[in-house]
């Protein structure tokens, strides 16, 4: 297990990472903007075909974590599996992360091939991509993370954040929810949540899933909520960061593993083939 602190280096290679004075906002909202949100190429994601069981993705094609997600597509997928060095490695290969703060690499992850896992200690490590990944208009998408969370109390401590103001997705947890939330926010206000009740100290894969017309949450394989929604997404002019909000703050701490986005609605069957190869 290797600890790794990453300090500010040359614009353009590395963002600055400074602590975040939380008490300057409320518990529930993120800390003021900064001018650095939103320096990367500002790409869009063009809808995806859906998922399903026994269509050309639903295949593993081949054993092991990795295979099963990769079966279906993602359009990112980080695997946070580093032993050294600053990049988190996207599998698909166009949205390279950069470890910043105090992270720990190496930590035991969940995988059945013994790719290992990122540890935050939730004061100001995270993983920052950059200001890609937007969607836009009424698309399907899915989030996917496995996650252990240290502590669940009244900060947002975000696990895969792309938002500014009122617009994007997100996965935080909190102690209101008892756990996780998935987050999804449209243009003209339209917003949708489903909360996934989770334990401290252990690990759980977490997958929420939007087909254009319903919200899904899915715990260790099983679906636990469902929304009605009409998400209308927009560009959003913000990096997507893994671990804090995308200027600072809401800390994630605990663990992170296996963290994946879709252009698609993943299908229960596919949920449950991409859990069947963890370890919880």
């Amino acid at each position: 297990m290797r600890v790794v602190v990453v300090s500010a280096v040359a614009a353009g290679a590395l963002w600055a990472c400074s602590a975040v004075d939380l008490s300057a906002y409320s518990s529930g909202g993120p800390p003021a903007e900064s001018a650095d949100a939103g320096a990367e190429d500002g790409s869009s994601v063009a809808p995806g075909r859906d998922a399903e069981a026994g269509d050309a993705g639903a295949a593993d094609g081949g054993s092991g974590y990795r295979a099963a997600v990769m079966a279906d597509a993602p359009i990112a997928y980080w695997r946070l599996g580093e032993s050294s060095g600053l990049d988190a490695k996207d599998e698909v290969g166009a949205h390279t992360g950069r470890y910043q703060g105090a992270v720990t690499l190496g930590v035991p992850g969940v995988s059945d091939d013994g790719d290992t896992s990122l540890g935050l200690a939730g004061t100001n490590g995270s993983v920052r991509i950059g200001d890609v990944l937007d969607f836009e208009g009424n698309v399907s998408l899915s989030l996917e993370a496995w996650i252990s969370v240290d502590v669940l109390d009244a900060d947002y401590r975000r696990v895969l954040t792309k938002r500014r103001d009122e617009t994007g997705y997100s996965i935080f947890c909190h102690e209101n929810s008892g756990g996780c939330t998935v987050e999804l926010r449209g243009a003209d206000a339209a917003a949708a949540f489903c909360d996934v009740a989770l334990t401290t100290g252990r690990w759980y894969h977490v997958v929420g899933t939007y087909d254009g017309a319903t919200l899904r949450a899915y715990r260790d394989s099983v679906e636990v909520c469902s929304r009605p929604a009409a998400i209308a997404f927009s560009k959003v002019d913000a990096p997507l960061v893994l671990g804090a909000w995308p200027t600072g703050g809401n800390y994630f701490k605990g663990k992170l593993d296996e963290i994946a986005i879709y252009g698609a609605a993943l299908s229960p069957a596919r949920v449950a083939a991409h859990f069947a190869h963890g370890r919880p």
